[in-house]
């Protein structure tokens, strides 16, 4: 059982209360501790997929800022599916912690500012059709991506680049039926 707290989902437990220094439930507890409950507020509809939790919707509103939580249920949220974050209005979304973005994740999402982080392993091709108000993209440095001027995201396999997405001249967000790869021929 976890600790409840209306409106709120349990994340995980921490050793200050300042909730920086993650309690680590899998060493057996040989004396007495104090623990730090987090909480994020409940607004998304979840799933356990082999002991780690996907995100399939965000709960109808308008948002200022949304961060999706590293934990819930102290089992970490790696997937955002298909569809998730379609149709939302969201001005900044925070996704630091998530490893996997499925096709049309993003569909006709009304989403200003998007946050990704070092942990971004997968973003299936499709996923930001119809973004047209996204204005930047950030995303922590990563062995897996890197953001260009003229190319949104694109994925880097060995000496082979995949670009997922580009800006058109309206600056609006497109993909096209499929990019080739292409070989790197310099780095800048």
């Amino acid at each position: 059982d976890y600790p409840s707290k209306e409106g709120y989902v349990f994340t995980n437990y921490y050793l200050d209360e300042h909730l920086l220094n993650e309690f680590d439930n899998t060493k057996e507890i040989t004396n007495d501790i104090d623990l730090y409950a987090s909480y994020v507020e409940n607004i998304f509809d979840y799933e356990l997929v082999n002991n780690e939790y996907h995100i399939n919707d965000i709960y109808e509103g308008d948002y200022n800022e949304v961060i999706v939580p590293e934990y819930l249920l102290t089992k970490r949220v790696t997937t955002l599916n298909t569809n998730s974050f379609a149709n939302v209005t969201i001005n900044t979304l925070n996704i630091k912690h998530i490893e996997n973005v499925k096709i049309d994740t993003f569909n006709n999402s009304s989403i200003h500012y998007l946050k990704f982080g070092e942990t971004i392993k997968n973003i299936e091709y499709g996923a930001f059709k119809e973004m047209i108000l996204l204005k930047n993209v950030t995303m922590d440095f990563n062995d897996y991506y890197s953001v260009l001027n003229s190319a949104i995201l694109e994925r880097n396999e060995g000496n082979k680049r995949t670009i997922i997405g580009t800006y058109g001249d309206d600056k609006t967000m497109f993909n096209e039926s499929y990019f080739d790869t292409v070989d790197i021929i310099g780095i800048a």
